[in-house]
């Protein structure tokens, strides 16, 4: 079992057939989940891509990654020649997909690390401008260049100049990020068709950051999947390796016995009850979300003070994004609580998203401003402009880890033929892992 420390936050990490889930907890309360799919790359995800047509006006050509849409991949972001169409390249999310409109790529490939930023295509040596004064910046340059290999590219990100950082941390980073830029070679290499080469960079490293001893524990409910964390943490601090466990084949696992699953189902639904009474409603479309406070019978102050913290979680845990409208109940002289705005702002200033509260605009509304970090909870699980209905992709998601969790000697799962054509098709990789767990074939009954 785990060392567990004396901080208030704690992760967890499940795996399942074509998706990693994420959550973070604060003190027993899930305050943000993120789930990373394979059949759905995000923003740095790396993939084996196959060239297709160019764009009409020639600075373009369209990606085929493994499923609907195709990416689009400026032919500027390519070191040297294009590639033939039908060949095979690696390619880097720079823009997740929106509706029809494929993710934007780029050939010239990073991989980022918290102290360094590894640039294969780009030889040579960079420093954030904020690395310190002149002479602090030559003396990290001499001791990275010292570390590189000729022909090597990266840049030092401000961290890299923190005084408690020695060589031998810089060697460990260099020396993974040259391990994982091998791999993609290799996987692009071996591959015969479109796929994931390296996922998206995971929130560990930036709750990490985040929050650094305040993590007491890492819970994990598969062996490899802590196998695969521990040297990565013994590298950031030597203590956060023992902070881990393994509870492999759990009943009930990590994320149904903390209330994740729970969390989960909250940040999917439309209306939210308060605990005096009253709802606090968040509906998103595709220009903004509205949140909305209804006290109903409650007094409307104290239907605010419940709602202004439950408002605050649930932007950071639905990963909202962009412009967010908040109605607060009004004074009789029109506009909201100036001490409910002030509060509401306090209380987003603990989101490491930094949203801003821009104000309150002349009809009354609170105006929020929230960077995108990860694609919202309700893109991954609900059909765009339906009324709450699952999407296809996260309902066979969970049909998939269902069946590893509990196999059975015949295997089946019951499927429409459109969600068929999805587990050939951009879900055949969480399909074949499946398989191969269960050792069995896996019959598919057509409803």
């Amino acid at each position: 079992m785990s060392r567990e420390g004396t901080g208030a936050f704690r992760i967890l990490v499940s795996d399942g057939p074509g998706e990693t889930r994420w959550a973070l907890l604060e003190d027993n309360t899930v305050i943000e989940v993120v789930h990373q799919w394979v059949h759905a790359p995000e923003v740095g995800s790396i993939l084996a891509g196959r060239m297709g047509k160019r764009t009409p006006d020639g600075r373009a050509a369209f990606v085929t990654l493994g499923g609907d849409p195709d990416g689009f991949l400026p032919l500027s972001d390519i070191s040297g020649p294009p590639p033939s169409v039908g060949s095979l390249v690696a390619v880097q999310v720079v823009q997740e997909a929106q509706g029809p409109k494929g993710p934007k790529l780029t050939a010239k490939i990073t991989l980022p690390g918290r102290l360094l930023v590894y640039t294969p295509f780009a030889p040579g040596l960079g420093l954030s401008p904020k690395t310190g004064s002149s002479s602090q910046r030559s003396q990290l340059r001499a001791r990275i260049e010292a570390l590189m290999e000729p022909g090597e590219g990266a840049i030092a990100r401000t961290a890299a100049s923190a005084p408690g950082v020695r060589d031998n941390a810089l060697a460990a980073e260099l020396e993974a990020q040259r391990a994982k830029w091998l791999d993609i070679r290799e996987g692009l290499s071996k591959a015969t068709g479109p796929g994931l080469l390296l996922p998206a960079p995971s929130p560990l490293e930036s709750w990490l950051d985040e929050l650094g001893e305040g993590i007491a524990a890492i819970h994990c409910d598969t062996g490899s999947r802590a196998a695969a964390l521990k040297p990565h943490l013994r590298l950031r601090h030597p203590a956060w390796a023992g902070s881990l466990s393994a509870e492999v084949s759990a009943r009930p696992s990590p994320f149904e016995r903390e209330g994740v699953e729970e969390a989960l189902e909250e940040a999917l639904s439309p209306r939210l009850p308060l605990p005096g009474g009253g709802w606090v409603i968040i509906e998103e479309t595709q220009a903004l979300t509205a949140i909305d406070i209804d006290s109903g019978a409650t007094n409307p102050e104290a239907a605010t003070r419940a709602a202004l913290p439950m408002i605050a979680r649930q932007i950071r845990l639905r990963a909202l994004a962009g412009q967010i409208l908040v109605d607060l109940p009004r004074r009789k002289t029109g506009g909201p609580n100036r001490e409910a705005v002030d509060t509401l702002a306090t209380l987003l200033a603990k989101d490491p998203a930094s949203p801003q509260l821009l104000g309150v605009t002349r009809g009354g509304l609170v105006e929020i401003i929230r960077p995108r970090r990860r694609p919202p909870l309700s893109h991954l699980f609900l059909m765009p402009l339906a009324a709450r209905e699952t999407a296809p992709e996260a309902r066979l998601l969970a049909a998939l880890r269902h069946l590893v969790r509990t196999p059975t000697r015949s295997p089946s799962l019951t499927v429409t033929p459109a969600e068929e054509r999805l587990l050939l098709g951009p879900l055949a990789q969480a399909f074949a892992q499946a398989r191969d767990h269960l050792g069995l074939p896996i019959t598919l009954i057509r409803s």
